[in-house]
């Protein structure tokens, strides 16, 4: 609220930018621990529900352009867009790391089963 410049801080904008604090604080506890988990459905849905909330607070920058100014709806619209980037980019790599990991598991289950059957290596060695 300090960069709009224009009034002093009221009881309701430390309230707000509280509560807007503490759902990211969530948001990003939850990936987090997700993340930690090894399952990559899990830091998906974490993802997925950070781009929705990112997403949301572009759309409502923008549309309280009439009550906060156009400078001001733009800055934060601006702001937000950055994160649903980040969400976006890392929704991309977790994409790309489940493809990678699909494609790692069946060319060593593949591979195993091609080596066994060609007669290169023993039982004891698959």
């Amino acid at each position: 609220m300090r960069l709009a410049g224009r009034y002093e801080h009221t009881g309701a904008d430390v309230l707000l930018m509280r509560t807007i604090g503490i759902r990211d604080l969530v948001l990003g506890l939850g990936i987090v621990a997700a993340a930690r988990s090894d399952d990559l459905s899990d830091v998906r849905r974490w993802t997925a529900t950070a781009l929705a909330s990112d997403s949301l607070d572009v759309a409502a920058s923008l549309a309280s352009s009439r009550s906060i100014g156009k400078r001001d709806s733009w800055s934060a619209a601006i702001l937000a867009l950055t994160f649903v980037c980040g969400d976006l980019h890392a929704d991309a790599y977790l994409q790309f790391e489940a493809m990678l990991t699909a494609a790692w598991e069946s060319a060593s289950q593949y591979g195993c089963a091609l080596v066994g059957m060609l007669g290169l290596l023993g039982p004891s060695d698959l």
